[in-house]
């Protein structure tokens, strides 16, 4: 969500779980970030981001490496990467800091959009 590669109307693939809002058999890992009700919320918050990584001189997934990596309560970011290109795009992330007025503001945008960044449990009913 993060990485800026979603939209309004994406589509997803019928056998990819989002399709189904996040369902995954009885478990619904993914509710607070794909289901009907957070996912257009999530998704404004995403485009507020965008301006901060732009001041950063950063790309959005850069820069949510850079949020995700900052938290004092995250100890593993883990990245996937394909290609030699997304793992230069995913070392970007480091070597630098976000300031404590920007990480602030990151909390203010989730805030103002009720984007769920602390799921109440991943494995859900």
């Amino acid at each position: 969500m993060l990485s800026g590669a979603f939209h309004a109307g994406v589509q997803f693939e019928e056998n990819d779980r989002r399709s189904k809002a996040g369902n995954l058999g009885s478990l619904n890992p993914f509710r607070s970030l794909f289901g009907p009700e957070h996912f257009p919320r999530n998704l404004a918050a995403v485009e507020q981001l965008r301006p901060l990584a732009t001041k950063y001189g950063k790309s959005l997934p850069q820069f949510a490496l850079r949020w995700t990596l900052s938290n004092p309560v995250v100890s593993t970011a883990l990245v996937g990467f394909r290609t030699p290109a997304e793992v230069s795009e995913n070392r970007g992330a480091l070597g630098w800091e976000i300031s404590s007025a920007d990480m602030a503001e990151v909390d203010a945008i989730f805030a103002r959009h009720g984007a769920v960044t602390v799921p109440p449990g991943w494995l859900e009913d």
